[in-house]
């Protein structure tokens, strides 16, 4: 009985280092995507800005003319 409780603990042991291995995988992939997309971003040139509205609203739309406005002036 104990034997078998060691295998089974030995093996979700193996399967943990695994699971480990992979994210520690996704999270490297997952950094390395981040860094050149602001390499990319960081680029002279136009850049295009989308702005998605669902609801009409007076609000949102003061919101929106605020940002078009910001961007327009430049910063």
């Amino acid at each position: 009985m104990a034997a078998m409780l060691l295998s089974i603990v030995t093996n979700m042991s193996a399967e943990c280092k695994e699971v480990s291995m992979s994210r520690k995988k996704i999270s490297v992939l997952v950094v390395i995507v981040v860094a050149v997309s602001l390499l990319f971003s960081c680029a002279e040139g136009k850049k295009t800005v989308g702005l998605a509205k669902f609801v009409a609203h007076l609000a949102l739309d003061a919101v929106e003319q605020g940002i078009v406005d910001v961007l327009r002036r430049g910063r």
